[in-house]
């Protein structure tokens, strides 16, 4: 934590974690208020699985090289809960829609793009 570039990796995590928190508090008050528009929310799941993966990837580069050690491997004793979270934020980003999909709606229902024509299967 001593090193300015160990320091800048953890505030930029921290940034991205907090500005999340605080979309997401902003997409539920807006719920709560009857004003929510389905681009906002598509907005915040596209940001938050994004932002989440570059969270754990800066907490891998933070930790070097044992960053991507598995659990019970030599050496893991810290980074063996950000491997995990790492592999699991994938997940994010499938998960309430793919992003792709999200991008479709934030075309459409906020900025008035026409929505993208899909093949039929």
């Amino acid at each position: 934590i001593d090193q300015e570039w160990v320091q800048v990796k953890l505030a930029e995590g921290r940034a991205l974690a907090r500005h999340l928190d605080l979309l997401n508090w902003y997409v539920a008050d807006e719920n709560t208020h009857g004003r929510m528009n389905p681009a906002d929310s598509s907005s915040v799941k596209v940001h938050g699985s994004e932002s989440m993966h570059r969270i754990y990837t800066l907490l891998t580069e933070v930790i070097g090289a044992t960053g991507h050690l598995k659990e019970g491997s030599p050496g893991a004793e810290l980074s063996a809960g950000i491997e995990s979270a790492y592999r699991s934020v994938w997940v994010l980003t499938f998960g309430g829609g793919t992003n792709e999909i999200q991008r479709d709606i934030i075309g459409a229902a906020g900025l008035g793009l026409p929505r993208e024509k899909r093949r039929k299967a």
